[in-house]
């Protein structure tokens, strides 16, 4: 906030399978009126990689689209 920085928005705490249902059944953003591109998620306790890397998962609504 100090530095007037847009952040992505907390959706929610859900499971992997439940965001993987909202992204397919599309949700809208909040930064406009428009559909989400999809969701950014971290486990609530915070978990690295053996290399020390913060896990991060992305559901991308592009991934359900049906050429």
């Amino acid at each position: 906030n100090k530095l007037r920085l847009r952040v992505v928005p907390e959706v929610g705490i859900m499971t992997l399978p439940e965001s993987i249902e909202l992204v397919r059944g599309g949700f809208g953003s909040r930064f406009g009126s428009f559909q989400a591109e999809g969701l950014v998620m971290k486990p609530t306790t915070e978990l690295l990689t053996r290399m020390g890397e913060r896990i991060v998962t992305k559901v991308k609504a592009k991934d359900f689209v049906t050429p």
